[in-house]
C-alpha cells in the first residue's frame, strides 16, 4: 500500500513537471529596434515605441565622474 502511494505521488510530480516544461518552452526573442533622436542642445535620445505597453520608462545615462576630471580638479565631479 505504501509503495503504491509513493508511486502515485511520484507519478503526479513527474506529470506536473512535464506540464510545466511544456507550458514554459522558450520563445525566440525579437530584436529591439531603437530610434536615435538628437535634440538641438546635443542631447541624444534612444527611443523605442511599443503600442502594446501601457506604461513608460525613462532612464538617464550621463557621461561624467572622476574619469573626466582634469588634473588639479579632483573631487569636483561629485559636486555636480
Amino acid at each position: 500500500m505504501k509503495n503504491k502511494n509513493n508511486f502515485r505521488a511520484g507519478l503526479a510530480v513527474g506529470l506536473l513537471s512535464l506540464l510545466f516544461l511544456i507550458k514554459t518552452t522558450p520563445t525566440v526573442a525579437q530584436p529591439l529596434t531603437f530610434e536615435l533622436i538628437t535634440l538641438p542642445n546635443g542631447l541624444k535620445i534612444f527611443y523605442q515605441q511599443d503600442p502594446g505597453v501601457k506604461f513608460s520608462t525613462v532612464v538617464f545615462h550621463l557621461a561624467g565622474g572622476q574619469s573626466l576630471e582634469k588634473t588639479g580638479e579632483s573631487g569636483l565631479a561629485y559636486l555636480a
